[in-house]
């Protein structure tokens, strides 16, 4: 006799408890700048809050739906597809960065966003359905060449979701049982192109060294001719590029483990580029 399927409220009422409480956190953040660019303090919040009312009842819905329905090829590559067109309409729609498509005063898509569940569908149902074989070449080609069309399409513009794409799909395959050997030549391999696509653009480059060596010793003791000071020049944010991290340095400090409080912060005050985010 089949099981009827029980809710684990713990976890729901965890997801959305947190929901919640980061609606809470973008007014604190953005009440200020909201009342004087848009002239509503709610008005960033409101926006969440409408995507929140939309997306509850799409998790209710997925909570009642059974998994197995999801272990098709029609999901897998439809969602594959989808993804795959937006990234390449992103390309005109947004010409300058690549990243929204936008709907007028309704806001806009990222389509990198959607390549994250999108991946993970394509991943559960290819591999479930190759696990006796997942060493395979006939497994790991496949897989390899899907995982770097969707990588490539998406690094262009947002290196950090394309290191969530590989390291989501490197959990997978290591979960899977991949060997060993595989594993190091697929961690060269994503170490090489994640380096590639630092030194593809200056302003990656800058924030990466000024990061790691903000007084350019160890740059300059490795590269004597001055390369990549001059690829971090042809940034425009190569003068300020600590400035984020720095206030952000601020605001821990002055709050410290507690905070100053809510709606108290001091950073918010137009001193933070994009404080919502």
């Amino acid at each position: 006799m089949a099981q009827k399927l029980r809710t684990d409220w713990i976890l729901f009422t965890t997801v959305v408890l947190m929901v919640l409480y980061g609606a809470l956190m973008i007014y604190s953040a953005s009440s200020v700048v909201a009342d004087i660019r848009m002239g509503s303090s709610y008005y960033f919040a409101l926006r969440q809050l409408i995507w929140i009312a939309i997306a509850i009842p799409l998790l209710m819905f997925m909570k009642r739906l059974n998994y197995r329905k999801l272990q098709t090829p029609a999901v897998a590559f439809t969602a594959m597809s989808i993804v795959m067109i937006l990234l390449a309409l992103v390309y005109f729609a947004d010409p300058k960065q690549h990243r929204w498509i936008r709907f007028g005063p309704f806001g806009g898509l990222q389509p990198s966003e959607f390549a994250k569940p999108a991946l993970a569908l394509f991943l559960a149902y290819f591999i479930a359905l190759r696990s006796r074989a997942i060493n395979s070449r006939y497994t790991l080609l496949p897989a390899f060449l899907a995982l770097g069309f969707v990588t490539m399409a998406v690094v262009v513009a947002d290196l950090g979701t394309a290191i969530v794409l590989v390291g989501t799909a490197a959990v997978v395959f290591f979960v899977a049982g991949l060997e060993t050997r595989y594993i190091v030549i697929a961690a060269v391999l994503g170490l090489v192109g994640c380096v590639a696509a630092i030194a593809a653009k200056p302003y990656r480059l800058v924030r990466v060294i000024s990061y790691v060596d903000p007084q350019y010793k160890i740059v300059d003791k490795i590269d004597k001719r001055g390369w990549i000071r001059g690829e971090m020049k042809k940034s425009i944010t190569a003068k300020d590029t600590n400035y984020q991290s720095e206030q952000a340095k601020i605001a821990v400090g002055s709050g410290g483990p507690m905070g100053v409080g809510l709606m108290q912060g001091r950073q918010k005050l137009t001193l933070t580029p994009s404080m919502r985010l």
